[in-house]
Formats: structure tokens, sequence, C-alpha cells
């Protein structure tokens, strides 16, 4: 039995890859005027931020590519693959954006607020502008999820630079520029390794997370005319589809088709999964299975 669900949606990254171009010449070209590392960052992670989204634009039109009789399941693992090169991607800079500012505190520079605070506050509207056109279509799979987090670090980099900008211009500690950068790199690190985790889960075809595998095989037995469940495997497609196929014995005076409605309507409605290939014995057709592999 095969269950199977279309996912269309769409997305603003255009407007959001637009928008991150802009942000950066204005900031890089400022960055140096001004003298401040948090505003040469924030315009760096900019521009990583073009890459990636156009790399998410990319995926998003390749997930929807139908499947074929070489990729029977499409390509939505790409989501997947997509959201793990931007989680390296991110790091990378994360961890060039605290080298960078590890350096300028032990050797400061001076840092010309104003001009800092200005560009800052440019930055951090067309950054919330983006953030707010990406959030929406955050939820849908990881690869629109990593975007988003790419614009929001944006936000947050920006708002980190007007306080850096503010703190310098009443006290002069120019040394702030550099502790904020670090602050926020490791705030979003934290994020990243997020995103990462649930994304190797998939690629590893590991149990989708919120799912107990024996509270699976529960409802399974709990269904009438179900007496064994083996050979269960449960894993992921892509962020939304769970997928799961198992060996079912019934009972002699269990319906088949009943059966399978029932598992069906069952795992959607309490588990979320929406694809299920089922194998059906009975005690006259032999045992659940004979498989080696069974669990």
């Amino acid at each position: 039995m095969h269950v199977h669900h279309s996912h269309h949606h769409t997305n603003n990254l255009v407007p959001s890859i637009l928008i991150n171009c802009v942000i950066f010449i204005f900031e890089a070209a400022l960055g140096f005027v001004s003298g401040s590392m948090a505003l040469i960052s924030d315009a760096l992670h900019n521009l990583t931020d073009v890459s990636s989204m156009a790399l998410s634009l990319a995926g998003e039109k390749i997930i929807r590519l139908p499947p074929s009789e070489s990729r029977t399941y499409g390509l939505r693992k790409v989501e997947v693959l997509i959201a793990l090169t931007n989680c390296a991607l991110l790091l990378a800079v994360m961890a060039l954006i605290c080298f960078e500012a590890v350096k300028r505190l032990l050797h400061p520079v001076a840092v010309a607020s104003l001009p800092m605070l200005a560009v800052a506050i440019v930055a951090l509207l067309g950054n919330a502008l983006a953030t707010w056109l990406l959030r929406s279509n955050s939820h849908q799979n990881l690869n629109l999820k990593s975007a988003y987090l790419h614009s929001f670090q944006d936000a947050l980099f920006s708002l980190g630079v007007i306080i850096a900008a503010i703190v310098i211009y009443l006290t002069g500690w120019t040394w702030i520029d550099p502790l904020i950068s670090i602050v926020i790199a490791l705030f979003i690190v934290r994020q990243i390794f997020a995103i990462g985790a649930s994304s190797l889960n998939i690629l590893l075809d590991a149990m989708p997370a919120g799912l107990d595998f024996n509270k699976v095989k529960q409802t399974l037995l709990s269904i009438e005319g179900v007496c064994a469940v083996c050979d269960l495997h449960i894993w992921q497609m892509d962020s939304r589809q769970r997928m799961l196929t198992a060996h079912l014995r019934l009972t002699d005076d269990a319906s088949r088709d009943r059966v399978l409605r029932s598992v069906q309507d069952i795992l959607k409605a309490k588990h979320s999964i929406t694809h299920t290939t089922i194998q059906c014995t009975t005690s006259e057709t032999g045992d659940c299975c004979d498989c080696q592999h069974c669990n």
C-alpha cells in the first residue's frame, strides 16, 4: 500500500536575495570607511547569504521535479543536502568572524561610530524585511529553514552593530565592537547545529524526531485483525514526509482491505506517517515473515 502527497509552496527567496545584495554593497563600502569589524563581518555574512539563498532557490526547483524510473522518489533529499551545505558555509563564516574579532580584541582600532550606526540601521531594516518574507515558509522544509536562519542571523548581526555603535559613541569602548560579533556568532552556531543534526538524521534514515518506535509498533498491534508486527522500519524522505514499511500477520478472519485502510488512517492521525508499504500474511500463508533482517 502506498500513500503519496504532493507538496507545493511558494517562497520569497528572490526578493530576499536582492535585499542582501544591496546590503552587502552598502555595508562593505562603509565598513571599511568606518573601520568597524562588526560592520565588515555583517557585510561578509550577507555575501554568504546571497550564495546560500541562491542555492536554496535552486534546491526548491530541483525537489519539485517528478520521480522517474531511475529516481523513484524524485530528488527530495536534495533539500537535506542543501541544508547541510548551508550549515557548513555558515560555520565557516562564523569561525572567520570569531577569528577576526579576537584579533581586534587583542589589537583594538579606532571606529567611526556614527557612520557605523547609520549603516547598521539601514541594514537592520533590510534584513528584517528579508526575514519577514522568508518566515512564512520556513516551517515547510529544512532548505527554507536554513535560508530563513541565514536572514535571521543577519538581522541579529545588524542589531548587534547598532548596539556596538551606540556604546562606542557614548563610552569610546572600541572593544565592544568585536565582542558583540563573537557573542552573536556563538548564538548562531547553536542554531546551525540544530539544523545540521536534523539533516543528518534524515540522511541516515533515523527515526523521525518526536516518534517512538515501540509506540508506533503498539499502534499497529492495536488494529483489529493484526496479531503480529515484524520488519518494521520508520524514516523520513525529507523534512515533511514520514515513511513506514512493515510485515503484518493477520488473524484468519481479518479483511486485508479493511486492515490496510485502518493502518493508513490511524498512522496518519496518530503519528503523521503518510507513506506506508505493508505486507500482510495470515496463519494460512505462513509466518509473519522469514527474512534475516527483521527487528
